[in-house]
């Protein structure tokens, strides 16, 4: 009888406890936005849902998160733009967005530098990353909770198979507003063709560019595989995205949360890079069962690749050659 007693009384101070807990955090609603396909294949959106689920978990439901996927509330210009007049809590954006008030970021985004996921942790979980996240903050009132992964780029097209650099001549193809990109696409004769990702299918399915480069998380999801049958798993360029607040609405918040977004979104972020170093495969075996062509690594010809890639490294990497040095030697 004492026993069960007992096992009550502890029952009840657990729930009691744990009610203090929860209430130790503010009742609060965040809005969340990305352009990334509703399905948990999208790296964006399966970030998005850990991130949800960890916080309205760890904060016993009294902060939740409300998450706006596939571009329902705006490019991520306009996101970024919403984190700045405070219309939006929380967006993703990558560096080609960032560059425009952080011209430092644009050393993240030569090709061939980040080489895998276990790299990309060691860089943006380290030094490197936080001393860009500060520049981020410094110079655009951005605060940087992660650097979460957005995969790993392929090229996909509807011309012909491209197993070298000059396969590439005379295809019009879709990138983003980044003069990395588009003097590594250049280099190689490509026609690069800036333009928002939210336009990129209806482009695709009527020929106004050929192809696009993207990661599988975001290929698949999204079937550009019905507009381009050519895939060509080319790994040129590891893709990084923050996740964002605008910096003085995240120091306005009590410390406790703070600490739990932080916390929830390198959760979020490591569940991302583990999920990332099994995937590819099998998004691969998607596409071919979709009737994709696709030209498997051992059939590239990366020294040609890597040829264009140094022209660019030439060409641009000056002004970044002591962090893009940094980033080598993680």
């Amino acid at each position: 009888m004492l026993s069960r007693i007992f096992m009550v009384t502890l029952v009840a101070l657990a729930m009691l406890t744990g009610s203090v807990k929860a209430a130790e955090y503010p009742k609060l609603k965040l809005i969340m936005g990305h352009v990334g396909a509703p399905t948990e294949i999208n790296l964006l959106h399966r970030f998005a849902i850990k991130f949800k689920e960890e916080v309205e978990k760890k904060s016993g439901g009294n902060i939740v998160i409300e998450v706006h996927p596939a571009g329902e509330l705006g490019g991520e210009r306009d996101m970024v733009e919403g984190l700045q007049y405070r219309t939006l809590d929380l967006a993703f954006a990558t560096t080609t967005v960032l560059a425009n008030f952080v011209p430092e970021v644009t050393a993240f985004d030569f090709p061939f530098l980040i080489r895998d996921e276990d790299h990309a942790a060691k860089v943006y979980e380290g030094a490197i990353g936080e001393a860009m996240g500060q520049k981020v903050l410094e110079k655009s009132d951005i605060y940087v909770l992660t650097w979460a992964s957005n995969g790993i780029r392929h090229i996909l097209n509807a011309k012909r198979p491209i197993h070298s650099a000059s396969d590439l001549k005379g295809i019009k193809i879709r990138t983003a507003e980044n003069k990395v990109h588009m003097a590594f696409f250049r280099t190689m004769g490509a026609d690069p063709t800036p333009m928002s990702a939210t336009e990129l299918f209806t482009a695709l399915q009527q020929g106004v560019v050929d192809a696009m480069e993207g990661t599988l998380t975001w290929i698949v999801p999204a079937k550009f595989y019905e507009t381009a049958k050519n895939l060509s798993l080319t790994r040129h360029l590891y893709a990084a995205t923050i996740l964002a607040m605008n910096g003085q609405q995240f120091g306005e918040l009590p410390k406790d949360v703070q600490s739990l977004l932080k916390e929830s979104a390198m959760v979020a972020t490591r569940y991302q890079r583990d999920y990332l170093k099994s995937a590819e495969e099998d998004m691969v075996k998607t596409l071919e069962k979709a009737g994709v062509a696709v030209v498997h690594s051992d059939k590239i010809d990366f020294g040609s690749f890597q040829n264009a890639a140094q022209k660019v490294y030439d060409e641009l990497g000056g002004e970044y050659k002591e962090i893009i040095e940094q980033i080598r030697k993680q």
